[in-house]
């Protein structure tokens, strides 16, 4: 049984609000959870290009923050459309989770990424100490793991990302549903997910049996993180991928465009990873060899991960384990 948002109280009341005041409408808006936010507002898109009947010729329009217009018919239509939106909304069940990343249990990242996911569920963080960036699918096997209790459902690990979704899996919370990896300061784009202990998380998650997640900011050239709206679209990025089929053995690595200057919505496509390596070298300087190559100048295929996200939209690609069963 899937969540229902009162649309039609929505729908007639910015109508009816437009009366009043502006203010009026804000206030419908914030009334609105966040996760419900983003599918009220593709709803909306989807019910001007597609109408449930023909459009009125009605003159009085309003503009509203989701950046379109609706009139008196526009939002009876809106009111009879509750399918669509149904269809966008995860169920409102809630469940167990971990969240951890690569960058280190006080990252700012890992910090908005919980406060996203305990929204709609209850999370568990388990991340590392420190940074490890880069480390890939790095696992610890040779030496006991240290876990240190931060606070309640709160726990760092000397250990790898990797490690992180081990542990949080088998260890501390085994009725954990989903695995939520991020929000990592940096893409992990085409190749990158092979390096990436990010990625390397959501990847080990998946291959216990857990449905799992990565999710990365893109840095443009020159500039820099505004986490208060990567959070924003992080939420929305999340709450629309979640209602999409994950099959068994995959899980989704979730790559956010940049710069991001507002909270207007972005698009989000599911696409495939981009296969080429980057353009890189390596320079001889005294007796040591210096990695030189720019992420923003990579090679890119057209359609892939990367150039959908370079471009400016929001990137989703279904990664495959692609592990065979034993049979009994």
């Amino acid at each position: 049984m899937k969540a229902r948002c009162p649309v039609p109280l929505f729908g007639l009341g910015f109508y009816f609000g437009s009366v009043l005041t502006a203010s009026f409408q804000r206030f419908a808006l914030g009334c609105i959870p966040g996760r419900f936010a983003s599918a009220f507002h593709r709803c909306m898109a989807e019910t001007r290009t597609n109408p449930p009947f023909p459009r009125s010729n009605s003159a009085n329009y309003l503009k509203m923050p989701c950046s379109c217009q609706i009139g008196f018919a526009d939002a009876v239509r809106l009111s009879l459309n509750i399918r669509t939106v149904s269809r966008m909304l995860p169920p409102m069940k809630r469940f167990k989770c971990i969240v951890t990343n690569d960058d280190g249990i006080d990252a700012p990242g890992l910090s908005i990424l919980t406060d996203i996911v305990r929204r709609f569920a209850d999370p568990v963080v388990v991340a590392p100490f420190k940074a490890q960036s880069g480390v890939g699918h790095r696992v610890t096997t040779h030496r006991p793991i240290v876990l240190e209790k931060r606070d309640e459902n709160r726990y760092a690990i000397d250990g790898a990302p990797a490690d992180c979704a081990r542990i949080g899996l088998k260890a501390i919370c085994p009725d954990a549903v989903w695995v939520f990896a991020g929000i990592n300061p940096g893409a992990n784009l085409g190749t990158d997910v092979y390096n990436s202990g990010t990625v390397a998380a959501a990847r080990e998650a998946a291959l216990l049996g857990s449905k799992a997640l990565a999710i990365s900011q893109y840095i443009a050239r020159n500039e820099t993180i505004d986490w208060s709206l990567t959070g924003h679209h992080a939420e929305s990025a999340i709450s629309e991928i979640m209602t999409r089929n994950l099959p068994e053995t995959h899980f989704w690595n979730i790559n956010l465009p940049h710069p991001i200057r507002d909270t207007s919505p972005i698009d989000l496509v599911e696409c495939d990873m981009d296969p080429f390596p980057h353009g890189y070298k390596y320079v001889e300087h005294e007796n040591t060899l210096v990695y030189q190559g720019v992420i923003h100048d990579r090679p890119r295929e057209k359609n892939a991960d990367v150039d959908i996200c370079f471009g400016g939209r929001i990137s989703a690609t279904c990664m495959p384990v692609r592990l065979r069963r034993m049979e009994t």
